[in-house]
């Protein structure tokens, strides 16, 4: 099903959000919520072709920029991404290797655009914690020498892990890279390597843009959270997460011209 996305405001939302929430058929109050960060912002999802034409050519009539995609064909993290462990940098092309061995690389002239964000997973956890609690009945049946027994209890929880990642789009459209900070062997920087694994993380980042200076590089996710997918947007099958949907919005918005590069 596809996803239609607003990429740039052809007039003030104040002045819209009446037009856009008949076209959506989501309440004011909520699509307001909705669409309250910078573009590129996820309108409208589970969408046939049909439909989502239809909306796309009602925004562009009202001056507004807009981009379509299947959100189950969307690259992910979990499947669809060539995940980078090490990598080797040659004159004409970056080499990811992934943790099974397999390389594949990725010619500078062919790198259309580096999005560096901050992934955030939500990992739940089980611990299993034992004690030794006093018993008196225990002590009382044994006549004192038994004062203690072994209690196991169980406690979940959900923590949050954070790290840098880097995806790389190629222009060529298939086999996009995802590059995370955490586990990434840097030796492929030879004698720029620094002394970190963040500060190599940027050093790599520095070293693909000044190897592809016609790339776009766009870290707005770094530091913000991607908007959410509109309900209906996805279902249980889709690998792709918000932050996947977003940078890859973020390029195909910047392929097809329409994002607002002074927003």
């Amino acid at each position: 099903m596809i996803l239609v996305v607003l990429t740039r405001m052809g007039a003030p939302l104040d002045r819209e959000i009446g037009v856009l929430s008949r076209l959506v058929g989501t309440p004011e109050p909520d699509l307001r919520i909705q669409l309250s960060g910078p573009p590129p912002l996820p309108l409208k999802g589970g969408l046939d072709s049909a439909a989502a034409r239809a909306l796309m050519e009602a925004l562009v009539a009202r001056g507004h920029g807009c981009v379509a995609t299947d959100v189950a064909r969307i690259p992910a993290s979990r499947g669809g991404l060539f995940t980078v462990r090490s990598f080797e940098l040659s004159d004409a092309a970056f080499t990811g290797v992934a943790a099974s061995g397999e390389r594949l690389a990725m010619p500078y002239d062919d790198l259309f655009g580096l999005v560096h964000a901050t992934s955030v997973v939500e990992v739940e956890a089980t611990v299993e914690e034992t004690k030794r609690k006093l018993s008196l009945g225990r002590a009382a049946l044994t006549g004192g020498l038994v004062l203690s027994k072994t209690v196991t209890t169980k406690r979940s929880g959900v923590s949050t892990e954070r790290q840098p990642v880097l995806y790389l789009y190629r222009r060529s459209g298939r086999d996009h890279f995802l590059i995370p900070e955490n586990g990434l062997n840097a030796t492929g920087l030879g004698s720029r390597i620094g002394r970190t694994r963040h500060e190599n993380f940027n050093i790599l980042i520095a070293v693909l843009r000044e190897r592809a200076p016609h790339a776009f590089c766009d870290a707005r996710y770094l530091a913000q959270r991607p908007p959410r997918l509109p309900v209906g947007a996805a279902d249980s099958t889709v690998a792709a997460n918000d932050l996947d949907v977003a940078a890859y919005v973020l390029a195909v918005a910047r392929l097809q011209g329409q994002l607002d590069e002074t927003a």
